[in-house]
């Protein structure tokens, strides 16, 4: 399980630079959105907001040798404000290889809102 949440305190996103605010979606917070898709929409574009949440629920069975599979749901959205939050819902499977660096990891993911499969890879860090 993995939760995430954060906050930048103040009046607006006015003056604020863009590395400071915050997108979600992708491999490393929500699956089956592409990357930083998620968070205040401006104009024609995706832009970052001054609150985010996400999380996860994975669960990972090994297999025999250094395989494995998995399934996992994930949640979240970045906005202006917590209230303003739309959760969005990743959903998928799939198989994981360990290695001396880590797990190595290909989802397929569903992302409910855009009604689309995509495909993620990610390589874990070993602790």
């Amino acid at each position: 399980m993995r939760a995430e949440s954060g906050y930048v305190i103040a009046p607006s996103s006015d003056g604020i630079p863009e590395d400071y605010l915050f997108r979600a979606g992708g491999t490393a917070s929500v699956r089956g959105y592409s990357y930083q898709s998620l968070g205040v929409n401006q104009d024609s574009g995706v832009v970052g907001g001054r609150a985010l949440a996400t999380g996860t629920v994975e669960y990972v069975h090994w297999l025999e040798g250094n395989w494995g599979v998995a399934t996992f749901v994930d949640e979240g959205d970045a906005a202006d404000r917590f209230s303003d939050l739309k959760l969005q819902e990743g959903i998928g499977a799939g198989v994981r290889f360990k290695t001396p660096a880590g797990p190595i990891a290909i989802d397929l993911a569903y992302g409910r809102e855009v009604q689309k499969f995509r495909l993620d890879f990610s390589i874990g860090i070993a602790f």
